[in-house]
């Protein structure tokens, strides 16, 4: 089965590798745009991404999830 994940903060990162580890193929992962935080207002990834990016999986942020532009490219 082909999934495309929704998930943002380390709270995912159990189901997601869970999935990753299964028969099924993890198509592309969703998750928040990068933001700045901190003093430094460093830009940082969401702990989704960075398993993403590991893996080397496919990596969407949309700004607006539930805008037709976004739908369309799913």
């Amino acid at each position: 089965m082909n999934i495309v994940f929704f998930g943002t903060d380390k709270f995912a990162i159990n189901s997601l590798e869970a999935i990753y580890n299964s028969k099924h193929k993890i198509v592309s992962i969703v998750t928040a745009p990068d933001a700045k935080r901190g003093r430094g207002l460093k830009e940082t990834f969401t702990d989704i991404k960075r398993f993403a990016l590991n893996y080397r999986l496919n990596i969407l942020q949309p700004r607006d999830p539930n805008s037709n532009t976004f739908i369309e490219i799913l």
